[in-house]
């Protein structure tokens, strides 16, 4: 697998610069713009629940830091967040059932990424796993896009085309806390650790973050290159 693209080196460097500027990093379980308790959002996802490399990467990642601040997941948990389609209060099934169905037709030649995972990266609120190359996966999120935006129209869509940085969470942050010990500890990790995977399915996924955690339950598959 290829190395960084300039690209993605920049967007990847522009990011630590920011991280770097923080006194603090937030707690990201405070409540967001448009979440509530009990409210729920259909999102897009690449599930990584099923491989063990990338639950064993995790593990080992989240242990090396050594950070009571940091909330791991669980490795059933584990995934990258692709597309948002909206909240399911503004969404209607029947929209969602039609989303799902464009998506598999315009999925149909689009075969499995291959993947590259690591290594960890901060985050304003979160230590992340960078996820490598991005043009496979930036054209699949172009792909949901497009049939979300098909059926909602585009005055709903969520987000831009070209603003996406593919990641996988191993640490929220649980507490408003400062910056440094977090960018100290990734900066002595010894080696950069990777790990490389071939993704064949997505979900559409109904969530929440009631309980200071991230929990879903899925609405569909679509299988790449079915």
């Amino acid at each position: 697998m290829t190395a960084q693209t300039p690209r993605e080196k920049a967007e990847t460097e522009r990011r630590r610069r920011v991280v770097r500027e923080l006194t603090h990093m937030r707690d990201h379980w405070e409540w967001r713009k448009g979440w509530r308790y009990g409210r729920r959002a259909y999102w897009w996802y690449i599930p990584l629940g099923g491989y063990a490399e990338v639950a064993r990467l995790s593990d080992v990642s989240h242990q090396s830091l050594s950070l009571p601040v940091l909330d791991r997941p669980a490795a059933r948990n584990l995934h990258i967040s692709v597309q948002q389609v909206g909240f399911s209060d503004e969404v209607e099934r029947a929209e969602v059932d039609e989303i799902v169905g464009k998506v598999r037709a315009r999925l149909g030649e689009f075969g499995p990424l291959p993947l590259r995972l690591g290594p960890m990266d901060p985050d304003p609120e979160a230590v992340v796993l960078r996820v490598t190359p991005w043009r496979e996966i930036s054209a699949l999120r172009i792909e949901l896009r497009r049939a979300i935006e098909q059926v909602i129209g585009d005055d709903r869509l969520v987000g831009t085309d070209d603003h996406f940085w593919p990641h996988v969470t191993i640490g929220y942050c649980n507490a408003v806390t400062p910056t440094a010990p977090i960018l100290a500890a990734l900066e002595a990790q010894p080696y950069e650790t990777t790990v490389e995977i071939v993704v064949g399915e997505i979900h559409m996924v109904s969530l929440g973050r009631d309980h200071r955690e991230w929990c879903w339950d899925v609405v569909d598959t679509v299988r790449l290159g079915q």
